[in-house]
């Protein structure tokens, strides 16, 4: 009963499918004493698309579009876009994730980005403009110890910053020349939620360790662990 109301939750979870789910029909098979269970679902829409604009005294007219959707193809792939403009900000990023690569249990996700912030003395800065551009890659795989709860992940993110000064002061952050920051990270999440956005029972426990320069090269060297 336990395994069956467990079952139930978890698709009524994905939030793929038009709730309440009806029961499941549930059929006994004498020969071999087992009870084949179906349950009946329907799909409903999940992908949408957003977007805003304003106009503004000092920034002028600003915006974004974005589109996300949670289960391209009906196989719980996600894809999200999104496009962030105005005259102090100009940021795009995407992103594609497939849960079971080429039908296994290895996760996989890639995403792009790029950032063009530029500052001036409203916001207590020198006038200058930051750029980052990059790319990033994560895995996955269940964690041999706890299969059904818990993953480990693997990923990989290449970015290059990019500074201008517009006024040539000395001393600016945005004097600092180009920098690669090249970065791999290890992590381990163990989750138990009923649902993904709006959950009344389980945890979620994360810890992830990531490693930047050293053998992976690039401009900077520095370790970073995060718990939660």
């Amino acid at each position: 009963e336990e395994a069956l109301i467990q079952s139930y939750q978890n698709i009524m979870g994905l939030g793929f499918f038009e709730t309440p789910l009806p029961m499941p029909r549930m059929e006994p098979n004498p020969e071999t004493g087992d009870v084949d269970i179906t349950f009946e679902v329907k799909e409903k829409q999940t992908g949408s698309f957003s977007f805003g604009t304003s106009i503004g005294g000092w920034g002028g007219l600003s915006g974004f579009l974005g589109f996300d959707h949670p289960n391209l193809f009906g196989m719980a792939k996600s894809g999200h876009l999104r496009w962030e403009y105005g005259r102090f900000s100009n940021i795009f990023e995407a992103s594609y994730t497939d849960p079971a690569l080429l039908g296994s249990r290895v996760s996989g996700s890639i995403s792009l980005f790029n950032t063009n912030n530029s500052y001036n003395r409203l916001f207590r800065f020198s006038e200058g403009e930051q750029r980052r551009t990059g790319l990033g890659l994560r895995f996955g795989v269940p964690f041999p110890l706890d299969r059904r709860f818990s993953r480990v992940f693997l990923g990989y993110t290449i970015s290059r910053n990019e500074y201008r000064n517009f006024e040539g002061t000395e001393g600016s952050i945005f004097n600092l020349p180009e920098a690669l920051q090249s970065t791999v990270s290890l992590g381990l999440v163990r989750q138990t939620l009923n649902s993904p956005l709006f959950p009344t029972s389980g945890s979620r426990q994360e810890l992830e360790a990531s490693f930047t320069g050293g053998l992976l090269g690039g401009d900077g060297e520095y370790q970073k662990y995060k718990a939660s």
